[in-house]
């Protein structure tokens, strides 16, 4: 047991390590090319105070990450709009914050703008270093794969609709017909797929379970070289594909989520929001309690949005709906 315990605290400790070596050195660097560009004021002789620079320069840092971290940057699955969207609003909030400051605080619009351009330059250039040099899914998540799904025209459908809601350009996803199934819009059917394989360059393969058996999937890897392609089953009614060539490698899982407030991304938003307006309302509450019959459950409420065990937008738990009925 203890052996068991050692060895689940050190993968949950790598884990952590790995969470947050990319956002610490992501800080770390933004700080570094903030106080470099101090440097540029100082050849025009306009000298920042450095006791006010010290504390400004990281907390420009912090809400620079924090906007980008919210907008979906260090998520598995992330887009290039993510780094514009998050630093152009921690760019505008900076600004906000830095128009409500005393006189003595305020050095230099102009430092905060250059700065978001440095920070976006940054993150630009690091993530193609990554990309080129480390590991790719720390950088722009490439969507030029080319696939063929193979199954029925509804399946097909099904497919197509998830990977192009990730991301994946739908002209570069095939159809392939199944034994027992046709369609006009296919390039072939399953007995072809080698050749259709090697003519339009497919780097993966999706079989869909409900139009294929064990057996045929088995054959099919089996036979296409899987150095070149790697393979995916699709399973009927799911909203996710797994899958993976190695059993020394975890491949990579596509899921579909169909509900926009379920993704990371909008998670994190929607919590910010219900801290915000928690909050605001808190502020206001003397004022707004005396609309509340129940001012006590008024209190509790905002207080659990504030630690996270309520919101203000969710699901609603279908059993709690049928109780109520």
């Amino acid at each position: 047991k203890i052996g068991i315990y050692a060895k689940a605290g050190i993968e949950l400790f790598n884990r952590l390590i790995k969470k947050i070596t990319i956002p610490i050195i992501d800080f770390l660097l933004i700080i570094i090319g903030l106080f470099s560009l101090t440097f540029r004021w100082e050849i025009e002789s306009i000298l920042f105070p450095m006791d006010i620079l010290k504390f400004a320069i990281p907390a420009y840092a912090f809400i620079w990450l924090f906007f980008c971290w919210i907008n979906g940057v260090y998520d598995r699955e992330k887009k290039i709009t993510s780094y514009f969207y998050g630093t152009g609003w921690g760019t505008i909030l900076i600004l906000v914050i830095y128009a409500l400051l005393p006189k003595y605080w305020q050095f230099s619009r102009l430092f905060i703008i250059l700065g978001g351009l440095w920070c976006l330059m940054y993150f630009t250039l690091s993530r193609l270093y990554y990309q080129l040099f480390i590991n790719e899914s720390f950088a722009f998540k490439s969507k030029d794969k080319k696939f063929a799904v193979v199954g029925d025209e509804n399946e097909f459908n099904r497919v197509l609709d998830l990977l192009s809601e990730i991301g994946y350009n739908y002209k570069n996803i095939y159809h392939v017909c199944s034994k027992d199934s046709r369609s006009k819009k296919a390039i072939g059917t399953i007995d072809q797929l080698d050749q259709i394989s090697h003519i339009y360059k497919i780097n993966e393969i999706i079989f869909c379970a409900k139009n294929n058996s064990a057996k045929q999937i088995i054959d099919w890897m089996s036979t296409i070289p899987s150095e070149d392609i790697e393979f995916k089953i699709a399973q009927p009614d799911s909203s996710f594909l797994i899958g993976s060539n190695s059993i020394n490698s975890a491949g990579d899982i596509y899921v579909l989520n169909i509900n926009s407030i379920s993704k990371k991304e909008k998670r994190r938003k929607k919590r910010l929001l219900d801290i915000c307006m928690a909050t605001l309302i808190l502020l206001l509450s003397p004022l707004m309690i005396f609309f509340y019959k129940r001012k006590s459950k008024f209190i509790i409420n905002l207080s659990s949005i504030l630690l996270g065990s309520k919101t203000f937008v969710g699901y609603i738990d279908p059993q709690k709906q049928i109780s109520t009925r």
